[in-house]
C-alpha cells in the first residue's frame, strides 16, 4: 500500500509540473492597438518613390510599457520597383534600448495618394531584427496610414520634400517568449 501511495504523489507531482512547464511555453499574447497623427516629412526619392517619416511620438503597450515609435509610409508609384507597392513600418524602442520593428506592405501604390492599409508581421532577420528584451517578439495584425500635405505636392523637379501629417492605425497581437 505504501508503495502504491508514494506512486500516485509521483504522478501527481509530474502531472503539475508537466501543467506549469505547459503554461510557461505558451506566451501570453499582448494586444496592440496604435492610432496616431504625428507631424512628418514627405520626401521625394527620384522618380517613383515617395517616402514619409514622422516624428518621434511615445505610446504604451500593455505588459511592454512606454515605448517610443517612429513610423514611416513608402509609396512607390507604378513605374516603380517593386510595382506600386506601399510599404509601412513602425519601429518601437524602449527607454533601455531594446527595440522591434512591425513592417507591412500593400500591393499598390499611387504617388497621387499616398495611403495604405493592409497586414503586418514582426521584422525577425536582419540588422532590425529584434533586440534586447524583444529578441524573442512576434505577432502580425493590421495597418492603415495616410499622408496629408501641408505643402506643395512633392515634385521630383521641385523642392526636397514638404511637411505633412502621418495618420496611422495598427492592431494586433504580439507574443513574448521567454529566452
Amino acid at each position: 500500500m505504501r508503495h502504491l501511495y508514494r506512486g500516485g504523489v509521483l504522478v501527481a507531482c509530474l502531472v503539475v509540473c508537466f501543467a506549469i512547464a505547459g503554461g510557461a511555453a505558451a506566451a501570453p499574447s499582448i494586444p496592440v492597438s496604435v492610432a496616431a497623427s504625428v507631424d512628418s516629412f514627405t520626401s521625394d526619392i527620384g522618380c517613383c518613390v515617395e517616402p514619409t517619416l514622422g516624428d518621434p511620438y511615445t505610446v504604451v503597450v500593455p505588459r511592454l510599457g512606454r515605448l517610443t515609435a517612429v513610423a514611416d509610409l513608402d509609396v512607390c508609384g507604378d513605374s516603380c520597383e517593386p510595382d506600386g507597392q506601399t510599404i509601412f513600418s513602425i519601429q518601437f524602442t524602449a527607454p533601455a534600448g531594446g527595440m522591434f520593428i512591425l513592417i507591412g506592405a500593400a500591393g499598390s501604390g499611387s504617388l497621387n495618394d499616398l495611403s495604405g492599409s493592409g497586414t503586418w508581421s514582426v521584422l525577425r532577420t536582419g540588422p532590425f531584427a529584434p533586440t534586447g528584451r524583444f529578441a524573442n517578439i512576434a505577432g502580425s495584425g493590421t495597418w492603415s496610414a495616410a499622408v496629408t500635405l501641408l505643402g506643395p505636392h512633392v515634385d521630383p523637379n521641385g523642392p526636397p520634400g514638404t511637411d505633412s501629417i502621418l495618420t496611422l492605425s495598427v492592431a494586433g497581437t504580439l507574443t513574448l517568449r521567454g529566452r
